[in-house]
């Protein structure tokens, strides 16, 4: 089998702590075999910039009406993102780059807690200007199917546990596109479900 996906109603999983997260929404959702989480991220990104060439081709007028009343410098911003690779940073990065900004944040900044659309628009926006995924969030703020990274120390010497997870961050728009590499270990698996 191949191409494989489903596009319909989702509960989420996960407890979510930001008003833009809903319940119950629709989602297309691709089912790749033998991939890692790297793989998954390329199918992501190449999906995106599909679908902005596609729309770039056949919604010229619809396009050129949110350039002039939403986003002055739309059609330049996508042309970016069609032409250079996705950035690709670690949560543990993430954290630091907004630790270290001197930004006045509404929401503070700590390893361990929800990245905030704040956060993730100050990243996307102010930092890097492109789409980012973001990586390897801590393993007590995602799903219990995610895969477990190994285990690493941090600054202090606590015992940071991740998973082989993604968020895509979109200038502009926040959080598009939510991924992973599945839990394919049994044991660990069952074991995150007790």
């Amino acid at each position: 089998m191949c191409r494989v996906y489903t596009f319909g109603p989702t509960f989420r999983a996960e407890n979510s702590q930001t008003t833009r997260h809903l319940a119950e929404f629709w989602m297309v959702e691709p089912e790749v075999a033998f991939a890692d989480i790297n793989d998954v991220m390329n199918l992501a990104e190449r999906m995106i910039k599909n679908v902005i060439l596609s729309v770039s081709s056949s919604c010229g007028e619809e396009l050129a009406f949110f350039n002039a009343k939403y986003q002055n410098d739309l059609k330049d911003s996508l042309q970016r993102y069609i032409n250079n690779p996705f950035v690709r940073i670690t949560y543990t990065q993430a954290v630091k780059i907004l630790l270290d900004s001197n930004q006045t944040f509404t929401f503070p900044v700590k390893w361990g807690e929800s990245l905030q659309s704040e956060h993730e628009r100050y990243l996307s926006e102010q930092v890097y200007k492109l789409p980012v995924f973001v990586t390897d969030y801590p393993q007590n703020i995602k799903s219990f199917y995610m895969r477990q990274n190994e285990a690493e120390a941090g600054p202090d010497g606590e015992i940071r546990k991740t998973v082989a997870c993604f968020d895509l961050l979109v200038p502009h728009v926040g959080e598009l596109i939510g991924g992973s590499q599945r839990e394919e270990r049994y044991d660990v698996l069952k074991a995150r479900m007790e």
